[in-house]
């Protein structure tokens, strides 16, 4: 007697072949999950450091950029100023008058009207962020304009070089309750600094220049530091 074996069909021997195949554990599923999510949460780190830096540069360029342009303003209108400073001038308070002639600007650029006397003054309104150009002149209601924004604080100082023909010390700047001839004022030293950039807890960007009056010995310099 001939005994043979029983024939398998071949969805049986599919459905061997697919019980042979292991899938992924839990576990291996929930290692993979927890790796993608380390790796995405990289990818948004660097992606946020990468926004972070570039804001931190564009406020700091913009605060460059703001220094220059406040600095020109008030090198331009105390080179071109006749009586270098008005005595009414304070340690947060600059006042000069441009007696208008061929070349005389204000602080914002506009010619001055020839033989017409315009008082320009610097200063930052208390509480205010904003460095203010104030004009007044030739009987106009006076006018203000907006310089630069996020101004920490300003400081004038004034050298009453009592000599004309010497060149202005360091030791000649003093702050203006201690000017004894205001006659005698031919130069001007401003430091403007700025607020912190992006919130940091040091020092914003500071300038400190100084500029002469068109006549004297025109001697500036600007120095740019940050803390």
């Amino acid at each position: 007697m001939i005994v043979r074996p029983p024939r398998s069909s071949g969805f049986s021997d599919f459905l061997c072949s697919r019980t042979r195949i292991s899938g992924f554990t839990l576990i291996e599923l929930m290692i993979a999950m927890v790796l993608g999510l380390i790796l995405i949460g990289a990818v948004i780190t660097v992606f946020l450091s990468t926004q972070q830096s570039y804001r931190l540069k564009t406020n700091f360029d913009n605060s460059q950029e703001a220094l220059r342009f406040a600095s020109h303003a008030i090198l331009r209108v105390v080179q071109t100023s006749q009586s270098v400073i008005s005595e009414d001038s304070t340690a947060s308070r600059l006042n000069v008058d441009i007696l208008g002639r061929d070349g005389a600007l204000d602080c914002v650029g506009n010619p001055v009207p020839e033989g017409a006397i315009f008082r320009n003054t610097f200063y930052l309104p208390e509480g205010g962020d904003t460095l203010i150009c104030e004009i007044n002149g030739a009987g106009a209601p006076s006018t203000e304009f907006e310089l630069v924004e996020g101004v920490e604080g300003v400081i004038f100082r004034y050298a009453d070089a009592k000599d004309d023909t010497a060149p202005v010390a360091d030791a000649d700047y003093k702050p203006y309750d201690d000017v004894d001839a205001w006659g005698n004022v031919r130069s001007v030293r401003t430091t403007l600094r700025m607020r912190p950039i992006g919130g940091d807890d040091g020092g914003g960007l500071e300038v400190t220049f100084t500029s002469t009056s068109r006549g004297a010995a025109i001697g500036d310099s600007i120095i740019v530091s940050q803390d």
